[in-house]
């Protein structure tokens, strides 16, 4: 059976998934090459190069599984496809998705550990569970360049409205929402334009399909600048924890701009040893709204513990990876050595936070999992 190859630019490997097989890849009309027997195969299409470097099509000698995941997806992606995420993406999540996030995600998105990144889809369900909760007091474990940090600071405001969407369909339809609506007559400008050929922020590229609040309309809202005195409430407070500030760095000064620095202390330091040092402080048990935690995955369960001393009753903790690129369904022998541990430790976290009677959960299908 010969497999043709979509013809997708963007897309940099394909993954075949098959047991006790041999492989046959190669040109069409061309030399071909065996790969096998295997059980997971990856393909590389070259970034650059003669086209007589592209495998074009496979030759299965017996039942397979293909899947075509373009690099920029791959620990973003749980749907059936990367045109549903997409969709989602552009209907649901980038149109209330604040600026400076966005260039966040665009400066992110050129490092080369960017699918480090919190994915905004969950960026987005943990700015709903922050002001669900009406949070004040945080905690994060890594930061890495800052977009879930920023995405908090401008979620705890003590005047209870939110930076990242202040009145946000006033703009986009120019009605007063304190004015009646009757539904049949709201008019406005369309949200965004919707070609596709616009959004791939994954790839590299900035995506910006919406404008979203600008500083000055934030500023006409609320009275002041988001960066004044006035915006400092009390006890409104971000700890922060990485032990790499240098990737800090990259995001920081777009916090700065916002104004929203203030909020955040961020500790450079390993997860544990400071998570340690926060409790030699009686005052800090008990203390903290919300956590948010992406650190190494080895010690997941360590965290848990110290982070349910610091939490309120009814807080919430948000786990980051709780999917592992969706190594956790797939044999051992077929995940990458490098990935294994972090596979390992994330089975054991999934069955021990299962099992404890403290919390409850739910486990989302966003990014790359997340257990809420």
């Amino acid at each position: 059976m010969d497999v043709l190859l979509p013809p997708n630019k963007k897309t940099r490997y394909w993954t075949f998934s098959a047991t006790g097989l041999d492989i046959q890849a190669g040109q069409l009309g061309g030399p071909s090459w065996i790969l096998g027997p295997v059980h997971l195969v990856t393909l590389h299409r070259p970034k650059s190069g003669h086209a007589s470097q592209i495998p074009s099509f496979v030759n299965l000698h017996r039942n397979f599984h293909f899947e075509e995941t373009p690099t920029s997806m791959k620990r973003h992606i749980l749907l059936q496809t990367e045109e549903l995420y997409q969709y989602i993406l552009e209907t649901s999540v980038y149109p209330r998705e604040f600026e400076p996030l966005k260039e966040i995600r665009a400066v992110t998105a050129t490092h080369q550990y960017a699918a480090m990144g919190t994915s905004p889809d969950s960026g987005q369900m943990m700015e709903m569970l922050l002001e669900i909760n009406g949070a004040r007091k945080t905690l994060e474990l890594r930061v890495y360049t800052g977009y879930s940090l920023l995405l908090t600071a401008l979620t705890l405001l003590d005047d209870g409205k939110s930076l990242n969407h202040v009145n946000f369909f006033d703009e986009v339809t120019g009605e007063d929402s304190d004015k009646p609506n009757d539904d049949d007559n709201i008019t406005g400008t369309p949200l965004g334009n919707n070609d596709q050929d616009d959004h791939h922020w994954g790839d590299g590229s900035h995506s910006q399909p919406f404008d979203g609040p600008t500083i000055d309309h934030l500023e006409n809202e609320l009275g002041h600048s988001p960066g004044s005195d006035e915006t400092t409430g009390v006890g409104e407070k971000i700890v922060a924890i990485d032990v790499n500030r240098e990737y800090y760095e990259i995001g920081r000064p777009i916090i700065a701009k916002v104004g929203v620095e203030h909020k955040i202390d961020f500790i450079e330091s390993e997860a544990l040893s400071a998570l340690d040092k926060l409790l030699e402080d009686p005052d800090n048990e008990g203390s903290f709204d919300f956590a948010f935690i992406d650190a190494d995955k080895i010690n997941y369960l360590n965290y848990h513990e110290r982070v349910m001393k610091l939490l309120k009753v009814n807080g919430i903790i948000m786990y980051d990876n709780m999917l592992w690129g969706g190594t956790v369904v797939q044999p051992e022998e077929s995940v990458h050595e490098t990935e294994r541990e972090g596979r390992t430790s994330v089975l054991k976290f999934n069955e021990a936070i299962a099992a404890d009677p403290r919390v409850k959960i739910v486990m989302a299908p966003l990014g790359d999992g997340n257990t809420i």
